[in-house]
């Protein structure tokens, strides 16, 4: 669970901000062969390291999507950003709580491995951040 919460910090702050890239951020061929089997159809990958994680982002079906590997090569999930009216109707009401639909700056899907997808809002009310994790479930 620690793990998801880290990883889902990271990605928020991976899409809302640009990822630091660095010259080595080339993963090993162990996580890039694991990538192409796991994304057959990505297109314009970019490879970063992210607070201890390998970061792909990349066009799938028009999309863009980012990708989680630890060091080891462990597919840690993978997130794309919706829009507000993408969002189930249970999650959206969740989310709209106490606030309106112009306080939601951003709403990321989270897939990860194994369970079911989260839904991570990113809001704005008066100066202050707020960030909402709701299940799908």
């Amino acid at each position: 669970m620690k793990k998801i919460l880290t990883l889902l910090s990271t990605a928020i702050i991976t899409l809302t901000l640009s990822s630091f890239t660095t010259k080595n951020g080339e993963p090993n061929k162990q996580i890039i062969n694991t990538f192409k089997a796991d994304f057959p159809s990505a297109e314009k990958v970019i490879w970063s390291i992210d607070q201890n994680v390998h970061v792909a982002r990349f066009l799938n079906n028009d999309r863009t999507e980012l990708a989680y590997y630890s060091f080891e090569g462990e597919y840690l999930g993978k997130m794309c950003r919706i829009t507000l009216d993408q969002t189930p109707a249970n999650v959206k009401t969740e989310i709209l709580k106490g606030i309106t639909s112009a306080q939601v700056k951003t709403i990321n899907l989270f897939f990860p491995p194994e369970g079911y997808p989260k839904y991570v809002a990113i809001t704005v009310v008066g100066n202050k951040k707020i960030i909402k994790q709701v299940d799908s479930y």
